[in-house]
């Protein structure tokens, strides 16, 4: 990405509805970023545009505004329902979803637009009745909204604006025919607006643009690095056994105040959540099966760090774990159940070399000992697991 993360544009520079700027200056938005200041000149003057740019870099504001301006600006169509939306956004997940409309709320809190939010998981009958009651836009993941599309709770005849977010990721989770679908639905493409946002403009987007978007502008925001400048990236090869041991080593010697570990499957995550759990973490986990009330608690307590936030392990039985010296194996102690001891041993070199294998440990601050040392650097990894 550029270096300079705002441009010299300011949003005033743009003729732009006053009661949109007025909520563009509460929200604190002034200046442009790069993505900004290329699509807003085209999508305020009606055209379509591919935008590509990399995550965190405005692309959901870029699109809200061409949005509301559009609905603000333009009288709806004559034969329009009440309960048919004038702009549909769609987006790949619902969490995805949920972001779009807390952005939606704050730009727009001065233009009266009402704005329905459609996702799987929860109030389905409320959903329902928000859609016959009437909106203006919808924000809505594909599956919900066409379940209600296709009951006839509201049509899409009078869409003036359509908006994709992360189009990429319509592929990659399977949306790609329910979008098809819904594009089916559209008013002709002469009559209708679409902007199509992802991080990668890949053949298969730009053909989903080309077949369906009118004449559209195809923009992209040039990057240095395809990483996050101040992203430090690190990786490790353990083997299978070595992995547990390796991360519950890493949150102790970084204690991160927040974190996130990705999983392949729902077995692993449920098993990394509970020894996690045992280590002393407070943790929250995701996955396709977690009801969606539970998901929202999840990502908001994690927003406020209260649910990954660290401290050293405080449960019932939990063992008095040390190591004998810096590079050597570690030794658990199991002898004081009730209460935790995180304590440093005697120094393995202080040990007389004739008795180190026979002699067991001593744990300096509850004096217990241990019976059984560990020395083997595959056997140290799987009683470390079973102890933890």
């Amino acid at each position: 990405m550029s270096q300079t993360v705002l441009t010299d544009t300011f949003f005033t520079n743009f003729d732009l509805h006053p009661l949109l700027q007025q909520g563009l200056d509460d929200s604190g938005f002034t200046r442009c970023t790069p993505i900004q200041e290329m699509t807003l000149p085209l999508a305020l003057a009606g055209r379509d545009v591919a935008g590509q740019a990399q995550t965190g870099t405005g692309k959901t504001c870029a699109f809200l505004v061409a949005l509301m301006n559009r609905l603000l600006t333009t009288p709806a169509v004559a034969d329009r329902k009440d309960s048919d939306p004038r702009a549909l956004i769609i987006a790949p997940t619902r969490e995805l979803a949920i972001q779009i409309d807390k952005d939606a709320q704050a730009i727009g809190r001065h233009t009266g637009l009402k704005t329905a939010l459609i996702y799987g998981g929860v109030d389905y009958d409320k959903q329902r009745q928000q859609l016959k009651d009437g909106c203006d836009i919808i924000i809505a993941t594909p599956g919900r909204m066409l379940d209600y599309h296709k009951q006839g709770v509201f049509s899409l005849n009078s869409v003036e604006v359509m908006v994709i977010d992360e189009a990429d990721r319509m592929f990659d989770l399977g949306f790609i025919k329910d979008v098809r679908f819904i594009f089916r639905r559209l008013p002709p493409r002469e009559q209708r607006q679409v902007l199509l946002f992802s991080a990668t403009l890949s053949h298969r987007v730009l053909e989903l643009a080309y077949e369906h978007m009118h004449e559209a502008e195809k923009l992209v925001v040039e990057s240095d690095n395809v990483t996050a400048d101040k992203v430090r990236q690190l990786v490790y090869f353990p083997a299978k056994e070595e992995k547990m041991p390796l991360l519950l080593n890493l949150l102790d010697r970084t204690k991160p105040s927040r974190s996130i570990i990705f999983v392949n499957t729902k077995a692993a995550a449920e098993r990394i959540t509970e020894r996690v759990k045992r280590h002393g973490c407070r943790v929250g986990a995701i996955s396709g099966d977690v009801p969606q009330l539970k998901r929202r608690n999840c990502c908001s307590a994690s927003r406020t760090a209260s649910w990954t936030s660290w401290w050293p392990p405080t449960w019932p039985h939990a063992a008095c774990t040390f190591r004998r010296s810096a590079t050597s194996s570690t030794t658990t102690c199991r002898t004081r159940r009730k209460t935790t001891c995180t304590a440093s041993a005697v120094p393995h070199a202080s040990v007389p070399r004739a008795t180190r294998s026979a002699s067991p440990a001593t744990c300096t601050r509850c004096r217990c000992r241990i019976s059984r040392p560990i020395s083997a650097r595959a056997s140290r990894w799987r009683r470390w697991i079973r102890n933890c």
